[in-house]
């Protein structure tokens, strides 16, 4: 079996923002993509607008590793801002993609609690290094022990986040 080919970085985030501009185009959401004009964008990858809504949209996307990467939050998230979680499919089928379109308010609480726990020591008594950023991963631990920032995907799906696009019209 041949083994799959490491993607790179820029490129999945690339494939991330186009595959949600599309389904925004696809809700009838008029999508303008803030990193076309503007490299890495530091709060927002797209802006969307829909009957005089606007929508500030940050997009993580997973591959392989099913875990995203976010910087702490210097401020509490607005009341439009939202964050959409791609989760690539191994196989070269975009229709298994997952999108989980959530308030990013929701991030910034899963943020918080994964940094809380980073202040703790290891078991071994050392201080854990903090770089500003934290992962949250789709997966759960091998232990089964539950940890902030692990097994996202359970809670992402028992909140409703999963293929929500049709909340958007709600907020």
């Amino acid at each position: 079996m041949a083994r799959a080919t490491k993607r790179p970085t820029a490129e999945v985030a690339a494939f991330g923002e186009r595959s949600v501009e599309a389904e925004l185009l696809r809700h009838n959401w008029v999508p303008a993509n803030f990193n076309d004009t503007v490299r890495n964008a530091a709060d927002h990858d797209i802006v969307a607008k829909k009957n005089g809504r606007t929508l500030l949209v940050s997009v993580k996307t997973c591959h392989k590793a099913k875990m995203f990467q976010f910087r702490y939050f210097d401020k509490k998230p607005q009341e439009n801002e939202l964050t959409v979680l791609v989760e690539m499919a191994d196989d070269k089928c975009r229709v298994n993609d997952q999108f989980y379109i959530v308030p990013t308010e929701w991030i910034y609480r899963e943020v918080k609690a994964r940094q809380r726990l980073l202040k703790k020591p290891k078991l071994d008594g050392q201080a854990r290094k903090d770089l500003g950023m934290c992962t949250l991963r789709l997966k759960g631990r091998r232990d089964k022990k539950s940890r902030a920032g692990w097994n996202l995907r359970k809670r992402l799906e028992e909140q409703g986040f999963l293929g929500a696009w049709d909340r958007l019209d709600e907020q």
